[in-house]
């Protein structure tokens, strides 16, 4: 309890005993009646600046409480500062330890770098000398590569003229041949090549190898396109069933001996129209290349076939030797 509590106090007692006093004034006399008065108002008045004293004192212990608040904030912070400072310095002294490993690291191994370069430096001498040939060789590729395109573009100009020969021979051996059915005469290109197809039922009456009326027409009018442009061999293949021949002879014992046979007395027939013999071949393929199964009487007659292959000089073995520079 500080001092000014204590004076508060005593005061109020002074004034407790002033008033029993005056309460007993008709106990005393005048004078002393007076004089309790007296000491009455002076205690009054100190009365008045006790409590002005108290609130006074009220008002400093509030703002001491204040500034102990804001000291036990600040000491807070301090505290928070400090931890975070505390952790600041434990990595900071992580990162310089690793850096300090790293640096000593660096340093047993500088010897190593040291010979690590003189490595590299060889073998970038040897990839300098390494990509000199390199470019020689690119460089003759090069030469190599130009002289291809041109036989490209060559190749280009030889297919393109090709094709347009292919295709105006087959329209025109369309039109020759259009009067006859397409189940006994077909035209068609393949892989550069025109085939013209005819069954032997056009051609040839049963087991014969002696053209009939019909099949004649129809070769003389295909001599006739084969004659009208120049550029293409002629190759006559005959194609048999695979039922055994049924007449055997000095020179007719099986299915090959009939296939050519058959070839020779087409090529004849194309002689005689006035194609080129040093442009037509016979070819006997026999029973082994079929177009469709042997097990029906329609699927061997489809088998039993004359064609007659229309092959431009230009062919795929020429185009080869033209890339090949040959």
């Amino acid at each position: 309890m500080n001092l000014t509590m204590v004076n508060f106090l005593s005061i109020k007692r002074g004034l407790l005993l002033a008033t029993v006093g005056l309460t007993l004034g008709s106990c005393v006399s005048q004078k002393k009646y007076d004089e309790i008065l007296e000491r009455r108002d002076m205690l009054s008045e100190e009365v008045a600046t006790a409590n002005e004293a108290l609130t006074l004192a009220k008002d400093e212990a509030k703002r001491s409480n204040e500034r102990l608040e804001k000291n036990d904030q600040l000491i807070e912070s301090l505290n928070d500062q400090y931890e975070q400072n505390r952790l600041e310095k434990e990595k900071l002294e992580a990162k310089y330890k690793n850096v300090n490993y790293l640096y000593n690291d660096m340093m047993r191994n500088s010897g190593r770098l040291n010979q690590s370069v003189a490595e590299q430096q060889r073998r970038l001498s040897e990839m300098t000398a390494d990509l000199e040939v390199t470019k020689r060789n690119n460089e003759a590729l090069e030469k190599d590569l130009q002289i291809r395109e041109a036989r490209v573009k060559e190749l280009e100009k030889v297919v393109k003229k090709r094709d347009i020969s292919v295709n105006a021979m087959k329209t025109k051996l369309d039109n020759a041949l259009k009067d006859f059915e397409v189940n006994d005469l077909q035209v068609e290109v393949r892989q550069g090549k025109i085939y013209v197809s005819l069954a032997d039922k056009l051609l040839f009456g049963s087991g014969s190898i002696e053209v009939d009326e019909m099949g004649i027409k129809a070769l003389q009018q295909l001599s006739v396109v084969v004659k009208s442009q120049d550029g293409f061999e002629v190759s006559v293949e005959g194609h048999t069933d695979n039922v055994p021949v049924s007449r055997f002879s000095k020179y007719m014992n099986d299915n090959w001996d009939l296939s050519v046979a058959r070839a020779t007395s087409i090529v004849r027939i194309l002689l005689e129209s006035g194609v080129a013999p040093t442009a037509i071949q016979a070819v006997g393929k026999g029973q082994y290349y079929p177009v469709t199964e042997n097990n029906t009487k329609e699927g061997r007659s489809l088998n039993r076939r004359i064609e007659i292959i229309l092959i431009p000089k230009v062919t795929e073995d020429y185009i080869s030797n033209i890339l090949q520079g040959s």
